[in-house]
C-alpha cells in the first residue's frame, strides 16, 4: 500500500509546527509496517528528497483551493492508494 500524507509543514521547513513535528513521528511507523510513503510538502521543505524511508515531495507554496489540482496530480503520478491530509486551520489558505 501507499499513503500519501499531506503535510505542508514537514520538517526541516521554514515554520516549526506540531503537525509537521507529528508528520515526522507517524512516517517511521508507518514504514515498519510496510507500508510505502510520500509525503507531499511545502516548496519552503529544506530537508533531503528521502526522510526516514519517506519519498518528501514539496510541492506548492500556497496552499488552498488553487493547489487541489497540483495534488491531485501528484497523487496520481505517485500512485497513491489513500491521501492522508494533515490538518491545522493556519496552514491552508482561505
Amino acid at each position: 500500500m501507499r499513503i500519501g500524507i499531506l503535510s505542508p509543514s514537514y520538517p526541516t521547513n521554514r515554520e516549526p509546527c506540531g503537525i509537521g513535528d507529528f508528520t515526522k513521528k507517524l512516517v517511521p511507523d508507518l514504514v515498519r509496517c510496510g507500508v510505502e510513503v510520500r509525503v507531499f510538502t511545502s516548496l519552503d521543505y529544506s530537508g533531503a528528497s528521502e526522510s526516514d524511508g519517506a519519498r518528501v515531495i514539496p510541492l506548492v507554496r500556497e496552499w488552498g483551493p488553487g493547489s487541489l489540482a497540483k495534488i491531485a496530480r501528484a497523487a496520481r503520478d505517485e500512485k497513491i492508494d489513500a491521501l492522508l491530509v494533515q490538518y491545522a486551520p493556519d496552514l491552508y489558505s482561505p
